[in-house]
């Protein structure tokens, strides 16, 4: 999958063969973590896949929890700056707009409990 996900253009005979080879509903957990970027590649493309629904809502689950993750972050930050701590948020806060280009591309690992 991570060939899929990283080629220059997505190659159909590729496409089917991964399909073929694995099971959508027994993934590990480090593949389940790219179907969003795959989502994103195939839907750019404008490949039909059966499974693209299901990537779809992997990509949804994944841009909404990273954008509560944001939303939190920031609070964070927000609520340290005015205790006159300067910070800044890391890893997944920044890569997924600046190097995916997509705040669901990638999965961020973890929310943080809301604050207050």
């Amino acid at each position: 999958m991570l060939r899929l996900v990283l080629a220059p253009a997505i190659e159909a005979d590729g496409l089917e063969a991964w399909a073929n080879s694995v099971d959508l509903q027994k993934l590990d957990e480090g593949s389940v973590r790219l179907l969003p970027a795959l989502y994103l590649r195939l839907a750019a493309a404008g490949i039909d896949h059966p499974w693209l629904p299901i990537m779809r809502g992997w990509y949804r689950r994944s841009l909404y929890r990273n954008r509560v993750i944001v939303h939190r972050g920031l609070a964070l930050v927000k609520d340290l700056e005015q205790q006159g701590v300067a910070s800044l948020l890391l890893k997944g806060c920044p890569l997924g707009m600046l190097y995916y280009g997509d705040l669901g591309a990638r999965p961020m690992a973890a929310i943080p409990a809301a604050p207050g």
